[in-house]
């Protein structure tokens, strides 16, 4: 809930992707909102505090990297990523990388990184899509409660997530 933190969403939404008459960011702040109206911190209800800034744009190279060097870690819970070429572009600048402790970039991030989100392997349940669900996928679900913790460390203990990024970028 610290006002300091700010947190950089970087997304590409179109509207092929949410139908034309959808807006892109106003439907990522209706969902932020939903997300945030159901967070619990030891049983109680609360509202983060942080600044959160949307980008829905594709961004070029320049302006990528600010962002990257700007940031204290990377972070991306994913269900599902391959190689995951953003990753490599954050340990590139020595960040770490918090994800969850399944997926394509375990190749590249060592099993011992304490900013693997716990998660396990849940059958997709699609509301959005029901192709996905109907094909019975499995997924990696990340714990929320793992990630705001992995993130909570990153933010209040920065030296040590520095260092912590500069071994992530030797593995």
């Amino acid at each position: 809930t610290d006002e300091k933190a700010c947190l950089i969403l970087k997304t590409y939404l179109s509207k092929a992707m949410l139908g034309a008459e959808q807006n892109e960011v106003e439907y990522l702040k209706k969902s932020i909102d939903q997300i945030k109206g159901n967070l619990f911190h030891y049983g109680h209800n609360f509202v983060p505090k942080c600044k959160i800034v949307i980008i829905n744009d594709l961004l070029g190279k320049k302006q990528l990297n600010s962002i990257y060097k700007a940031s204290d870690a990377f972070v991306l819970p994913s269900r599902g990523e391959g190689f995951c070429l953003p990753a490599v572009e954050a340990l590139n600048y020595q960040k770490p990388v918090i994800m969850p402790d399944k997926g394509g970039h375990m190749g590249f991030i060592s099993k011992e990184s304490p900013f693997l989100i716990d998660s396990k392997m849940e059958y997709c349940e699609s509301t959005r899509d029901k192709f996905w669900s109907s094909i019975e996928s499995i997924w990696v679900e990340p714990s929320a409660k793992s990630l705001r913790e992995k993130m909570r460390l990153a933010f209040l203990d920065k030296q040590n997530t520095k260092q912590i990024g500069i071994e992530q970028e030797q593995y």
